[in-house]
């Protein structure tokens, strides 16, 4: 059982990445799943259902209705309410439940098109994956259903990889573009939060890309392969970092990248891979001190160590940078937080 936590809580899942993805672009994200566990996905997993609304639907998932794989009220429910909301697409997506009983969530999504003429597709989608995984297949998606070639703009950028679970505000993402004009770009879209579907549509114009969370890299690596948009990876959030990110985007290539725990644990960034190696790396500096990121999230083919192997890594470290949770599992060291909102929610944001 080395798998299982028996202090730290898992990541967000891949249905909240989805639905965070998806949050500010018009459509309706539709979830698959008992009705009872709506609040994960509308409340501690999304922060701005604050100051600003979404549609997100639950299908109110019955064990009758897996028992008899009846399809029909889940696609009637969509239905009835699409036709009511609206909205500019429809994404279907599952929880482990319709997961394990085969439910057909592809030939849904296309009966839905059918009978709504709304755009509607599914994102495969299992509840057992990290957020990070839902964000990807997402944006991904989006990506390549509403971009098309552009003539490209010079002195332009695409920030891929924006939500709520790795920038806990639109303060953090604002001052992330900010700097990147500072650098002497213009933003053609921040996705997917400050940018609607219009904005992104013209994401093919851009002459790079900065990829701020791991959430981003598939979208990413689409306009690279479709559209000859080069990609950089790393978080310009201080003035030491982002004169790195900069020099990175005029090269046209490149990530913030850090050294591994293996070759230093004098101090370890904790998270996200692309912000945990921001985070090393801006350590560093402004302090003058060795750093290494340690990514406990999964992404890709990455799987995380599990936490007897993060306890182990972090007993010999100096200086922790990770979210507060993480000080039951290393307590007496140095810590740095970082609230992570994907790991811990609004335990500490107020």
């Amino acid at each position: 059982m080395s798998i299982v936590n028996s202090i730290l809580p898992v990541y967000a899942a891949d249905v909240s990445g989805v639905c965070s993805a998806l949050y500010e672009l018009g459509g309706m994200a539709v979830i698959h799943d008992a009705s009872g566990c709506r609040s994960t996905y509308t409340t501690h997993d999304e922060p701005r259902w604050e100051e600003r609304p979404s549609k997100i639907y639950i299908s109110a998932l019955t064990e009758r209705d897996i028992v008899t794989g009846d399809t029909d009220k889940f696609i009637d429910g969509v239905v009835r309410t699409a036709n009511k909301q609206h909205p500019l697409f429809i994404c279907i997506c599952a929880s482990p439940v319709p997961v394990m009983a085969g439910i057909d969530m592809y030939t849904a999504a296309k009966r839905i098109e059918e009978a709504t003429g709304i755009p509607t597709f599914d994102i495969p989608t299992t509840g057992a994956h990290s957020y990070i995984c839902g964000i990807d297949k997402a944006l991904l998606r989006i990506i390549r259903e509403y971009t098309h070639p552009l003539p490209k703009k010079k002195g332009t950028v695409n920030i891929i990889g924006a939500t709520p679970l790795d920038f806990h505000s639109r303060d953090v993402t604002d001052e992330i573009c900010l700097n990147v004009r500072e650098m002497g770009y213009d933003v053609i879209s921040c996705i997917a939060m400050g940018s609607d579907l219009a904005e992104i549509s013209q994401a093919s114009s851009a002459e790079i890309s900065l990829v701020i969370s791991s959430g981003g890299l598939s979208a990413a690596a689409f306009l690279r392969d479709t559209y000859g948009i080069p990609f950089v990876c790393g978080v310009p959030l201080g003035k030491a970092l982002s004169a790195q990110v900069s020099a990175l985007l005029h090269k046209g290539e490149g990530m913030i990248k850090a050294a591994d725990t293996d070759a230093c644990r004098e101090a370890v960034a904790v998270g996200e891979y692309i912000t945990a190696n921001s985070l090393a790396v801006r350590y560093s500096s402004e302090t003058g001190k060795p750093a290494s990121a340690l990514c406990t999230v999964e992404y890709g083919g990455y799987s995380p160590p599990n936490e007897k192997t993060i306890r182990q890594i972090l007993s010999d470290a100096d200086t922790v940078i990770a979210d507060p949770l993480y000080r039951y599992i290393c307590p007496g060291k140095n810590f740095i937080e970082v609230p992570h909102f994907a790991f811990s929610g609004r335990m500490y944001f107020g």
